[in-house]
């Protein structure tokens, strides 16, 4: 098998943040936020409540969160976020990805801020995630949709046609319901500490650390 593109799901694939269900940035954002304000904080953990079983209005969760941010300083967030909770391995596995012409990315549902952070410190070539927009050192209190949580797969196929490659050559890793759509757009869907062995079926493989996926990885390369 030739992978020319590996992908990557953030949140509960590489980072796995404590705050909520899904081991997400944007929670882990918003506790870092809204800690000392309990009633902000208790609107934020709300609307995720709410809108969770509503992800038509997947756009209306991201601007309500952001406005939610609306002047907190950047830093007294960053300060609590990063760097983030790794899976372990990571840092071996992005080695030796480097080391081969695979080109890495993110393709997340995440937070902008923090995908960078991942790319820049392992050095993966690219992120695709959702803006949350900062100007003078806080949050201006907006945002833009660019990855949306039930459209990983559209987003993926674009991706394929910008960097040139077949779905063959392709390799996602993901962990949950979101990454579906994304897992069945590549030749090798790849699962990450999966939270439910009901995503078995769409995955040809699954792992608990990025330990396992690279000695898999060099099997196959």
């Amino acid at each position: 098998m030739v992978i020319k593109l590996a992908l990557f799901d953030l949140d509960g694939t590489i980072v796995t943040y404590e705050q909520g269900d899904f081991q997400s940035s944007w929670d882990a954002i918003g506790k870092a936020a809204l800690h000392d304000n309990p009633k902000e904080m208790q609107a934020w953990e709300d609307n995720v409540d709410y809108y969770v079983p509503r992800l038509e209005l997947y756009h209306d969760w991201v601007d309500s969160n952001c406005k939610s941010l609306e002047g907190i300083v950047v830093e007294k967030v960053f300060s609590k976020i990063f760097p983030p909770p790794y899976v372990a391995g990571l840092d071996n596995y992005f080695k030796y990805m480097g080391q081969k012409d695979v080109k890495t990315g993110i393709l997340s549902s995440g937070v902008d801020f923090v995908a960078e952070y991942v790319q820049k410190e392992f050095g993966l070539d690219f992120y695709k995630s959702n803006e949350v927009h900062i100007a003078d050192g806080k949050f201006v209190g907006t945002g833009k949709v660019k990855v949306h949580l039930l459209e990983k797969g559209k987003v993926l196929k674009s991706l394929l046609d910008k960097y040139d490659v077949d779905r063959d050559e392709v390799m996602f890793v993901g962990d949950n319901s979101n990454d579906i759509s994304a897992w069945k757009e590549v030749g090798l869907p790849i699962g990450m500490n999966l939270k439910s062995n009901e995503y078995d079926q769409y995955v040809e493989n699954k792992f608990t650390d990025f330990n396992q996926l690279q000695d898999y990885i060099k099997k196959l390369f």
